[in-house]
């Protein structure tokens, strides 16, 4: 992937965050409450679609787990061939980009993949689907006022 899209999909990862910050937390699923705590796994799903309607194609979503200092924390991001797009690492202490769109995959290797699979929310079940579309919009109208 070449510098000039890694620079759109970074402009349009930080666009997406801002949307999810601009949103009333109330609208959006429960995992939002305390974002970006604990809503890795939904803000990657969603942001999977909004990349991909954005043109950049599918990403896969990978969750995984790693232990540290006798704690387990799993976490969530997309990924693209060598590039990862994350717009949740910042919950963890020793991150403090909101936005990470990198290549270096030194952080990530810590983490022992559990699941990976397309980031698209419209491959799981009509309840879940609904759930997200619902979220989804309301994230895409708050990016469009910006």
């Amino acid at each position: 992937m070449d510098h000039e899209t890694i620079t759109q999909l970074r402009d349009l990862a930080i666009k997406f965050r801002i949307g999810v910050e601009k949103c009333d937390r109330r609208s959006l699923p429960i995992t939002f409450k305390e974002f970006p705590r604990g809503a890795c796994g939904d803000a990657a799903l969603l942001l999977g679609k909004y990349l991909h309607d954005g043109g950049y194609g599918a990403f896969q979503y990978v969750c995984g787990i790693r232990s540290r200092r006798h704690e387990e924390h799993e976490h969530a991001w997309l990924r693209q061939g060598e590039v990862i797009i994350d717009i949740t690492a910042d919950q963890f202490s020793e991150i403090h980009e909101p936005v990470i769109v990198t290549t270096n995959h030194t952080w990530y290797n810590a983490f022992k993949v559990r699941n990976e699979h397309e980031a698209d929310y419209e491959l799981y079940d009509d309840r879940t689907k609904y759930m997200f579309a619902s979220a989804y919009r309301k994230i895409v109208e708050s990016t469009e006022v910006l």
